[in-house]
């Protein structure tokens, strides 16, 4: 055999072998196509319905699904997240969380029971509203110091009645006075209206009268806690006065005697454990003050502290260990455990204004660089006597006021709203002739005027 033919044996061997390890596509039929479709179609419907049943699973397992929510558009990508029900309602509830939490924040002085009942009652279900901002005073006159809050709600004493308003100017109650002199002194819960010179006073609350009595001598000055414990300072046989405590049952827990000062103020502390007070005597020709502070379990001073050539017009506990005290030449803050006072002087300011801001125990007193009233300084101490905030201003300041680091001057028919840096947020009109300024939040604020008392938004 040729040698040509030997390779074309091969040749044939070699074709011979690929027919028989080549299979040809089978041709599928029309019927047979679409039911491989079908079959395809159900096996993608089954991955994807045991994915989803897969991440059910897991929300489930892990609790409110919100933190699966962002681990799945993490791993799955924006566009490839499912919208599912259950994730829908989680994000809405975050949603819902998220702006409640917001509008607290913003307005977090107006949060509070008072607050929430009133807004329930007046501010969506307002029918029920009879008598709105402006509101008519009752009586003829009400001095500065007789109008304050108590709260949010808003006091006054008139020389006709005693009158408490909610934040929405309905008149929560009002009881008839016959008081010549009447005097008012709020805290948060509590306040006393007495007689000056004379023996009735009356404790109320937000609600109503608490009790209504008669001290033994005439009333010089009083105060009252929230717990509704009150101290009475009254004229004294053989004595310049005499300080009674009595605790909220007005049972009598505690007296005191003064023989050298005359009393011009007195602060009772928020658990009636003890009592602040002012005194004024001459010395050589000249003014002499003092500050004492009583533990009702002593029967001496826990601190004394005299002043010259000075009148303390007021003093007021800022918090349960410190105190501070204004007078015409001086202000000061002290720490009553360690009897360390603070004292600066007006160096030849004329005091116009002051104020006690018990939301952050602070005070803050206005003294003019000018002889008529203009030019103010409105300076801010802490519970310490610390200077916080010197404000040099331009204008006259009648009037002061304070919450939390609000500050609100009265100048003229304007108000103006400082921080206690001195920078100013806001200044707005008061109306005609307003006599006094009381803040109730950082920028709300009640405004005695001659007839009436309105409300501003600053």
């Amino acid at each position: 055999m040729s040698e040509e033919n030997l390779n074309l044996n091969e040749q044939n061997e070699q074709l011979n072998n690929s027919d028989e390890e080549f299979v040809p596509r089978k041709k599928l039929t029309r019927k047979e196509r679409k039911k491989k479709v079908q079959k395809e179609r159900k096996r993608e419907k089954a991955i994807q319905k045991a994915r989803a049943n897969s991440l059910r699973h897991n929300d489930s397992k892990k609790g409110s699904g919100s933190s699966n929510i962002f681990t799945s558009i993490r791993k799955e990508g924006i566009r490839n997240f499912r919208f599912t029900p259950l994730r829908i309602f989680i994000l809405v509830v975050l949603a819902v969380i998220i702006f409640i939490g917001v509008m607290l924040f913003i307005n977090r002085d107006m949060v509070s029971i008072d607050n929430l009942s009133n807004y329930v009652s007046y501010g969506i279900f307002n029918s029920k509203s009879e008598e709105r901002f402006p509101i008519t005073i009752q009586g003829t006159s009400i001095s500065s110091g007789n109008f304050n809050r108590m709260g949010v709600y808003l006091c006054y004493t008139s020389d006709t009645a005693f009158s408490v308003y909610n934040n929405y100017g309905v008149e929560i109650y009002s009881n008839q006075i016959s008081y010549n002199n009447p005097i008012l002194k709020c805290c948060d819960e509590k306040c006393i209206v007495y007689s000056l010179g004379d023996k009735g006073f009356q404790i109320n609350s937000k609600t109503g009268l608490v009790y209504e009595g008669e001290s033994e001598n005439n009333i010089l000055v009083a105060d009252v806690n929230n717990k509704g414990m009150y101290a009475l300072v009254t004229e004294y046989d053989g004595y310049l006065g005499k300080l009674q405590v009595f605790d909220e049952n007005n049972n009598q827990i505690y007296a005191y005697s003064f023989a050298d000062y005359y009393i011009t103020s007195v602060s009772i502390n928020s658990n009636g454990e003890r009592i602040m007070l002012s005194g004024v005597t001459a010395l050589d020709g000249s003014e002499q003050s003092a500050v004492y502070v009583l533990d009702i379990s002593k029967s001496e001073p826990i601190v004394f502290e005299q002043f010259t050539d000075n009148i303390i017009y007021m003093v007021s506990f800022l918090g349960d260990n410190h105190g501070c005290a204004v007078g015409n030449n001086m202000c000061c803050g002290f720490k009553i455990s360690s009897k360390q006072f603070s004292v600066t002087e007006y160096e030849g300011k004329t005091l116009t204004a002051y104020t006690v801001n018990r939301t952050n125990n602070t005070f803050c007193v206005s003294v003019s660089r000018s002889g008529d009233g203009r030019n103010c300084n409105i300076m801010t101490f802490s519970s310490s006597g610390e200077k916080i905030g010197n404000n040099e201003t331009t204008i006259p300041v009648s009037s002061l006021s304070a919450f939390k680091s609000s500050i609100a001057a009265l100048s003229g028919s304007d108000v103006y709203l400082f921080d206690k840096g001195g920078k100013q947020w806001a200044k707005k009109d008061a109306g005609l002739d307003p006599h006094c300024v009381v803040l109730y939040t950082r920028n709300d604020a009640y405004i005695l005027g001659v007839s009436d008392i309105s409300r501003i938004d600053l």
